[in-house]
């Protein structure tokens, strides 16, 4: 049979099969190159049309779906524990983000072979790990679900990996711009100070205002009106006169609660998040290799903003009782989409100089394949061409910024009536809550995702 061709044929010969096994090679890569944010758009579709459970179950199938959902688990367990929180099923979203949790530390352990990897065919084929925001908010939103499960001490917990977190990505990533999560800082002291541990409260206070002060200068948000309060309240409690005095300098107040009066009191915390965070897509751009001064085509990520008119949030708070009625502003605590685009903007000098040691040396490797055979050296040039992808990866049911608001009231059952307004007053959306009881020194946690269809529009690129 040896050399036997039947009639109508084609001889395959040695050169003939490795063409077909790269054909091969292209098919299967292809699927999995696709734009990870594009193929989220189902998903988002059905959050904003307030359709969770459908919102889960698209989600199930794209992450069994290697040819989207490729070495991306880590963000499969932080949106589906996203989703979950949209329907209240705390404990169920907390089980999600251990799970993330644990998928993160296994994955790190092997980051040193998924960069070699990496280096060969896109930054894509890499496991997801989250960016360093990312990973500090899975805290965040895990301590607020133990929050509303009424469980303090274990949100505790969360505070104390955060400062764990904070400080092994900060020893492991240079990045000079989030270098510290201002909110995460308040929201501890929020619970420590609930918890009654003033001087664990009154150093996380702290934290979050030197945070705060830099979110200034990087993403525009200020330090809240509530956290000068709080640090008036507890320097005070705690004996700090200079530094009582100094707050009440800087901060331009003689007013001050104390914490005896506080506990006389009922608190209601309201974590409100709006819109979604940025989509990233795929950019390709020419650029001169370094050293070779060759011209070449790289494929980089950009982030591009949602579309959400909100621009604050108000609570009118209603007493069953006396009818009496309390109206609190809420302030910008968190914005999430300038700390994505300053992050990579960060980031792009790194993912540049990958990109472009990349494409050379696959450059290189083709030219020498060439060199043998002209048809293998074509084939090998169009599975890099194909291969050559952006990371377009993120952690897209984050919203786009998060508002608090700090109500003091009278022990009572309250009716909460919260509105989501735009620049010029007009009250784009209201949500009333009924029979929320408070009790003299508790602290009561609600929060609330809102997410239009707006969002949902081809975003702008900033």
């Amino acid at each position: 049979m040896n050399g036997f061709v039947p009639s109508g044929a084609t001889p395959v010969g040695p050169g003939t099969g490795i063409i077909a096994c790269a054909l091969l090679l292209i098919v299967v890569l292809l699927p999995g190159c696709a734009s990870y944010s594009y193929s989220f758009t189902a998903v988002e579709q059905a959050i904003a049309e307030q359709r969770p459970d459908e919102a889960l179950t698209i989600l199930e199938k794209l992450h069994g779906s290697s040819s989207f959902f490729s070495k991306a688990d880590v963000l499969f367990e932080l949106n589906k524990a996203m989703v979950l929180r949209m329907k209240q099923q705390y404990e169920a979203s907390n089980q999600a983000f251990e799970r993330a949790k644990r998928l993160i530390e296994q994955y790190d352990a092997f980051s040193v072979t998924e960069q070699a990897g990496s280096f060969l065919l896109n930054d894509a084929t890499r496991a997801y790990l989250g960016e360093p925001f990312e990973q500090v908010l899975m805290h965040l939103y895990a301590a607020l679900n133990y929050l509303e499960l009424d469980n303090p001490d274990a949100a505790r917990v969360e505070a104390l990996q955060v400062d764990q977190r904070l400080r092994r990505l900060n020893s492991k990533i240079k990045n000079p711009i989030y270098t510290e999560d201002a909110f995460v800082r308040y929201l501890t002291g929020i619970i420590y100070e609930q918890l009654g541990e003033y001087s664990n409260a009154m150093i996380a206070y702290r934290k979050a205002y030197e945070a705060y002060q830099k979110y200034q200068t990087h993403f525009g948000v200020s330090v809240p009106g509530s956290l000068r309060q709080a640090l008036l309240r507890l320097s005070k409690q705690q004996g700090l006169d200079d530094e009582f005095r100094r707050y009440q300098e800087t901060f331009n107040t003689q007013e001050t609660q104390s914490v005896y009066d506080r506990r006389q009191l009922g608190e209601l915390v309201l974590v409100l998040n709006s819109g979604l965070a940025p989509v990233k897509r795929e950019n390709s751009i020419n650029t001169i290799a370094p050293g070779s001064g060759q011209m070449v085509r790289v494929a980089v990520p950009y982030y591009v903003a949602r579309r959400d008119d909100v621009s604050g949030v108000k609570l009118r708070a209603m007493n069953q009782s006396s009818g009496a009625e309390l109206q609190e502003t809420g302030e910008l605590v968190q914005d999430i989409d300038n700390i994505a685009f300053k992050t990579l903007e960060s980031e792009m000098p790194a993912i540049m100089a990958r990109s472009v040691a990349r494409v050379v040396t696959k450059y290189q490797v083709t030219k020498e394949i060439s060199r043998r055979d002209d048809a293998l050296g074509l084939l090998t040039n169009i599975v890099n061409m194909v291969t050559e992808r952006a990371d377009t990866r993120s952690w897209l049911t984050l919203p786009k910024n998060i508002y608090l608001i700090r109500a003091e009231l009278e022990p009572g059952v309250y009716d909460i009536n919260l509105e989501y307004v735009t620049n010029y007053g007009a009250i784009l959306e209201s949500k009333l809550v009924q029979n929320v009881s408070i009790s003299a020194g508790e602290t009561r946690y609600l929060s609330y995702h809102r997410v239009p269809l707006v969002a949902l529009q081809e975003p702008r690129r900033h």
